[in-house]
């Protein structure tokens, strides 16, 4: 039981910062970015909801011991949560959802990916692992495609 609720803490908390969007709408977002492609957006839709989905009804699978796996998914979720705090303490401007870090050109879109990749392994879930690849496969892609514009956008 405790493994379920590991791996529920962490899909939620993973997902959650996504959702503050409807009540906390990024300001001076550009008008002329692309537009998102279909294909692109129901892979990543669907990569949430199936991660979400199996992390929180495979049963026990995140076992509540310590390993290195464990503080790797605690590290990848608190480094994307400080992105989050960067965008809010940032004005919630835009760009910052997309902005790099270090040498990640899109850690925002990477991170997560790489939280669920991780999460696969420690659960040993083949369904986790395909699932993040499917929101890889979307919100990658079209993340990458935006912050790409941007670069060529006025401020």
């Amino acid at each position: 039981m405790a493994g379920l609720l590991l791996g529920a803490l962490f899909a939620l908390g993973a997902l959650t910062p996504s959702f503050l969007l409807v009540f906390f709408p990024p300001r001076k977002r550009p008008g002329q970015l692309p537009a998102s492609e279909g294909p692109l957006t129901a892979m990543e839709y669907a990569g949430r909801a199936g991660c979400l989905l199996v992390c929180c009804f495979s049963g026990d699978i995140f076992t509540p011991h310590f390993g290195p796996l464990f503080w790797l998914s605690l590290a990848l979720l608190a480094v994307y949560w400080l992105l989050w705090v960067r965008f809010f303490l940032g004005g919630r401007n835009f760009r910052l959802l997309y902005a790099p870090l270090g040498p990640l050109p899109i850690p925002m879109a990477v991170l997560p990916v790489c939280l669920f990749e991780v999460m696969a392994l420690w659960g040993r879930s083949i369904g986790l692992a395909l699932v993040a690849l499917v929101l890889a496969l979307g919100h990658v892609p079209a993340s990458w495609r935006i912050a790409q514009a941007l670069k060529h956008l006025p401020d």
